[in-house]
């Protein structure tokens, strides 16, 4: 039996990091939690920390996870409280970090800062995804736009979070373009390499005001301080 074309919807010959096109204008919902690409090593992870906190604490916020990839080439992060992440998302999308320095000889490639709003509750799997799959994973975030099936004429903005190179199932958060901060999260994620578990998650619709504290922490202070460093 072949497989699915959803399935066979990769390309092993991507190697390189996702470049995603800023926007102006965020494409989902304000919320705590945000994406920020389009980061290139080499930078320091303090210096990266700093600019967070500052962003953050221009409305009172805290940075409480932050979260980088293998490759250093994007960063989960989630705020204490929406006003600090939309501070984040508003003054640091385009920028460039670390900031170009005529004298810095590094050859390396600097690309705006890409920063989106992601749905709280999807960012434990997603971390947990990238923890789990292949070290050479080409991740990338999208949203589009799907009607629904219940209401006609109601759309809903649906965030997935995919391996590029890899055959996976898309993992993707609706979110109700009519009512703003609604929606179902569901989904089940599938790997096609040996070792990455099957996920079927349904969660009840997402409230604007969810409290993180709400659901469980799996990881420590100590476990919180080597994030920067993965």
């Amino acid at each position: 039996m072949s497989e699915p074309q959803e399935d066979r919807d990769y390309d092993r010959s991507i190697k390189d990091d996702v470049i995603y096109e800023i926007r102006e204008t965020p494409e989902f919902n304000e919320t705590r939690a945000l994406i920020v690409a389009n980061l290139r090593q080499p930078f320091d992870n303090q210096e990266f920390q700093d600019l967070l906190n500052e962003q953050a604490a221009k409305t009172n916020s805290t940075i409480e996870r932050a979260w980088l990839n293998n490759r250093r080439s994007h960063c989960i992060v989630i705020v204490s409280d929406v006003a600090g992440a939309v501070s984040i998302q508003k003054n640091l999308n385009g920028t460039k970090f670390p900031k170009e320095d005529t004298n810095q000889e590094d050859g390396v490639t600097r690309h705006p800062l890409y920063i989106e709003f992601i749905p709280v509750k999807a960012t434990e799997h997603w971390i947990d995804q990238e923890n789990k799959g292949p070290k050479d994973a080409v991740w990338k975030v999208s949203y589009v736009r799907q009607p629904s099936k219940q209401q006609e004429g109601q759309e809903f903005l649906v965030a997935t979070h995919k391996m590029l190179n890899y055959p996976n199932k898309t993992f993707g958060y609706k979110s109700s373009t009519r009512h703003r901060g609604r929606g179902g999260y569901r989904g089940r994620g599938r790997g096609g390499y040996s070792g990455y578990r099957d996920y079927d998650y349904r969660y009840a619709p997402y409230r604007r005001d969810y409290d993180y504290h709400d659901y469980p922490h799996r990881y420590t202070e100590r476990e919180r301080s080597l994030e920067w460093a993965n």
